[in-house]
C-alpha cells in the first residue's frame, strides 16, 4: 500500500466509525430531540456492555458536556465515545493508579506483564485472586497469544475484572433489596458484604453513608461505592496478610506455634529443620542452603514493603518472625504459581475425537440452517430488537467492495447464527463481547479465510479454536453454563420453560 492509498483507507475507516456513531446516537435517542439526557446515557453504555453507575455517567457529563446543559449533543457523544473505548471507561485518576502499580510490577520497564504478575497485581489491589483465575483473564484479552500483557490489554483486563465484580455485588443486592424501592437497609447491605468476604461494621457502614440522601437504606450505586470503600479500607490488611484470608492466616497462626517449640516468638535457626522440610525445600547443600535463604530475604522484603514494622520482620541474626513466616508462605507459594504459569503456557487444549465430532455436529446443524433460509427464525429462537440490531449494524460497517456472497459449498457459519448458537447455550453476550468476538475471530493466527470473509463467517476450525479459547477465559462465564447446561447437541433444540435444561454434566467440555 502506497502511502497516498493508506491516506485513503484511513479517511474511510474514519467515516465508518463516525457512520457507527451516528447509529448509536440515534438509538440511543428516540424523541429525536438531538440531544442524550442522563437516561439515554445509562442506556447507551448499558447497550455497550457497562454496568451504568450514577458516578459515572456524572464524570462523563462533567468532562463531556461542554455547554454544562446537562445532556450531550452528537459531537459530544462522538468525544465521550472515543474516550470510553481508550480508556475502557475508567476515569483518569484510576488509570494513572493502575499505570502505577502496572510499572510497580514491571520493575525492568518490558512494558508487559505476565499470568503470575497480573494476579499479583490483584492481589496488590485488594482482590484475592488464584492463578488459574487470573490466566482466564489474561487469555481473555490476549489476542495475539503471547502471554503477556501491555498496559492497554491490561486496561481490559480490569474492566472486565470490574463488570464480573458488579455482576456478583447485583446478584447479592438483588437477592436482599425491596422489590419495590429497589433499596437495601444497613443490615442487610452488611451482612450482603461479609458473604462477599468484605467484613465490616455496622458503625463502619454508618461511616460510609453517613452522606448518603435517606441513608436508612441503600440503592444499588450506594451498595457498590459502599463495597469500594471497604475494599480500599482492608488494601493494607491483606497486603499486610500477603493475601491471604483471615482463616489461611489464622490456621497459619496454629502452624507457628507447632514450629516455635520453645515459644519464644520467632522460629529459630535450630526449628526451622522442620518447616524446610514440609515446605519441601532441600537444604542438603550449601546452594540449596542460600537459595532458601534468598527465599527468606523475600519474605522479609516483602513484609516490609506491605507496612509491617521492622523489629515484627526481623532481619538475617534473628529467626523467622510470624509476619515474615506469613510472607514466606507467600513466596512459596509464588513459586508453585511459576510452575504452574509455565505449564499452562505449555497447555494448549485440544477436543478428544469424540468431543470434535460431537461438536461438528453442532456447527454442521446451523449451517443446515443457514442454508435454508438465513433468515430463518422460530418463536423460541427469536432475536431480541437490540440482538438484531447488534448484527445489522456489524453487517452494514462492511464496505461495499468487500461484500462478498457465502456459498453453502465452503460451509462457513454466519456470524449472526454464531451469535443465536451462542444465546442458545445461555451466553448473555453484550455489544462489548460481540466486539470482543469478532476482533479475536479477525486476528486468529490460524484463521485462512479472506479479510472481507472474516467479518462476516468462520469455517470448522476457527469454530473449534474460538470455542478453545472461550473455554481458557471462561467467556462469558461459559464454564458455569456448560456444567450446568445442555449437551452441544441439544444447542439446536428449542428452548423450553425458563431456559436450557440441567441435563447434567457436558462430556464434551470434560476435561
Amino acid at each position: 500500500m502506497k502511502f497516498r492509498e493508506f491516506l485513503v483507507w484511513a479517511r474511510k475507516l474514519r467515516e465508518a466509525e463516525i457512520g457507527e456513531y451516528r447509529r448509536e446516537f440515534k438509538n440511543a435517542d428516540p424523541d429525536g430531540s438531538g440531544k442524550l439526557d442522563t437516561e439515554e446515557i445509562e442506556n447507551v453504555l448499558t447497550h455497550l456492555g457497562y454496568t451504568p453507575l450514577r458516578c459515572v455517567i456524572k464524570d462523563m457529563l462533567k468532562e463531556f458536556d461542554q455547554d454544562k446543559e446537562g445532556q450531550l449533543d452528537f459531537d459530544e457523544f462522538v468525544n465521550m465515545m472515543e474516550v470510553n473505548r481508550r480508556t475502557d471507561g475508567f476515569s483518569k485518576e484510576l488509570i494513572a493508579e493502575m499505570q502505577a502499580t502496572f510499572k510497580l510490577f514491571d520493575p525492568k520497564g518490558l512494558g508487559e506483564v505476565g499470568v503470575l504478575q497480573v494476579a499479583e497485581i490483584l492481589r496488590y489491589m485488594g482482590y484475592n485472586v488464584e492463578l488459574e483465575e487470573a490466566e482466564s483473564y489474561v487469555k481473555a484479552v490476549d489476542f495475539n497469544g503471547n502471554d503477556s500483557l501491555d498496559f492497554r490489554e491490561f486496561l481490559r483486563l480490569m474492566r472486565l475484572h470490574r463488570e464480573e465484580r458488579l455482576t456478583k455485588l447485583k446478584e447479592a443486592f438483588r437477592e436482599s433489596c425491596d422489590s419495590l424501592t429497589q433499596r437495601i437497609s444497613q443490615s442487610a447491605a452488611k451482612n450482603c458484604l461479609n458473604k462477599l468476604g468484605l467484613k465490616i461494621s455496622g458503625p463502619l457502614l454508618a461511616a460510609f453513608v453517613a452522606g448518603v440522601e435517606n441513608s436508612d437504606t441503600l440503592d444499588f450505586d450506594d451498595f457498590v461505592t459502599v463495597s469500594d470503600n471497604c475494599r480500599r479500607l482492608i488494601i493494607n490488611k491483606t497486603r499486610r496478610q500477603a493475601n491471604f484470608l483471615d482463616e489461611e492466616v489464622q490456621t497459619f497462626e496454629q502452624a507457628f506455634k507447632r514450629y516455635d517449640i520453645d515459644s519464644s516468638g520467632d522460629i529459630t535457626r535450630k526449628e526451622m529443620n522442620v518447616l524446610v522440610g514440609d515446605l519441601g525445600i532441600e537444604i542438603r547443600t550449601v546452594d540449596d542452603q542460600n537459595h532458601f535463604l534468598g527465599i527468606l530475604v523475600e519474605a522479609r522484603s516483602s513484609a516490609k514493603k506491605a507496612g509491617i514494622a521492622k523489629e515484627d520482620v526481623g532481619d538475617q541474626n534473628t529467626g523467622i518472625t510470624f509476619w515474615t513466616f506469613i510472607h514466606l508462605l507467600r513466596q512459596c507459594q509464588t513459586r508453585e504459581d511459576i510452575k504452574k504459569a509455565h505449564n499452562l503456557s505449555k497447555n494448549k487444549h485440544t477436543f478428544s475425537t469424540e468431543q470434535f465430532a460431537e461438536l461438528e455436529g453442532v456447527f454442521n446443524h446451523w449451517l443446515e440452517r443457514a442454508a435454508k433460509d438465513a433468515g430463518f427464525k422460530t418463536d423460541e429462537d427469536s432475536e431480541s430488537e437490540a440482538e438484531s440490531e447488534c448484527w445489522s449494524e456489524a453487517e452494514s460497517a462492511v464496505s461495499s467492495e468487500q461484500e462478498v456472497q457465502l456459498n453453502p459449498k465452503d460451509k462457513l457459519l454466519p456470524l449472526r447464527l454464531l451469535w443465536k448458537l451462542l444465546r442458545r447455550l445461555g451466553l448473555n453476550v453484550t455489544r462489548t463481547h460481540r466486539d470482543q468476538l469478532q476482533g479475536k475471530i479477525a486476528l486468529d493466527k490460524e484463521n485462512r479465510l479472506p479479510a472481507a470473509l472474516r467479518r462476516r463467517a468462520i469455517d470448522l476450525d476457527g469454530f473449534m479454536r474460538l470455542l478453545t479459547w472461550m473455554l481458557d477465559s471462561n467467556f462469558s462465564s461459559l464454564r458455569v453454563i456448560v456444567e450446568m447446561g445442555p449437551r452441544p447437541t441439544d444447542w439446536h433444540k428449542p428452548v423450553a420453560g425458563q431456559g436450557p435444561s440441567r441435563a447434567g454434566r457436558p462430556s464434551i467440555f470434560t476435561r
